[in-house]
């Protein structure tokens, strides 16, 4: 007993010595997201039993839905079935006519396969028809856009330049006036001023001309002489 009370002593000292004890973890929040939609299933939709509600019989109605699921779950799972024939059936015999409903729910599983088989066949080549449709369309709108890009930057081009400030036609440079007399033959031509020749006078000097004589000689030898 004295025992037992040094243990509990010495078991609170090492408790106290150690410090207060932690606090117990709180318990983990499991989040509650968005339930995961359930992938469909390969094939088509499963049918309940009042699919097979023209079937009389309880054993041949159970029968028949057991392998009607069969047949789809091989599909589901393999992606094929395997046809059975009447006589695959021939072991089923109470009721009588259990066989018979057996291998027409078998039947009735493989035709709803291939309808399915036929829309999804449908739906893949409409899928491939709006993808061509949209890419012929989308290169249409890219030819249209870089035949319509040239127009654009020439309306552009012609806004900016109306809108920018025009500038004042050049002042005209003012000519001297031309002399009295005109153009000739498109230069300026003054018949008052003198001409080349007499412009520089040392370089063609002046005839001296003598008197004209107030009588003329009478007789022709005077006449030469005075030449």
């Amino acid at each position: 007993m004295d025992e037992e009370l040094n243990a509990a002593h010495e078991g609170q000292a090492g408790q106290i010595a150690a410090g207060p004890a932690a606090p117990p973890a709180p318990p983990e929040r499991l989040v509650e997201g968005a339930p995961e939609k359930p992938a469909e299933p390969k094939g088509p939709p499963d049918r309940s039993a009042e699919y097979f509600s023209d079937i009389a019989h309880r054993n041949s109605r159970r029968e028949a839905v057991k392998e009607y699921r069969r047949t789809l779950d091989e599909f589901r799972q393999t992606g094929a079935i395997q046809e059975k024939e009447w006589a695959d059936f021939a072991h089923l015999t109470n009721p009588p006519d259990i066989q018979l409903h057996v291998f027409d729910a078998h039947q009735r599983a493989a035709l709803d396969i291939e309808h399915w088989q036929d829309e999804q066949a449908e739906a893949e080549q409409e899928s491939a028809r709006e993808e061509l449709r949209a890419q012929l369309l989308g290169e249409k709108a890219r030819r249209e856009e870089a035949t319509r890009s040239p127009e654009i930057a020439t309306q552009d081009s012609r806004a900016e330049i109306s809108q920018s400030p025009v500038a004042p036609p050049p002042t005209p440079t003012p000519t001297a006036p031309l002399p009295q007399g005109g153009l000739l033959r498109g230069v300026p031509f003054n018949p008052h001023a003198p001409g080349r020749n007499a412009r520089w006078e040392p370089a063609i000097p002046q005839l001296e001309l003598a008197p004209v004589p107030e009588r003329l000689p009478a007789s022709e030898d005077q006449t030469e002489a005075l030449l």
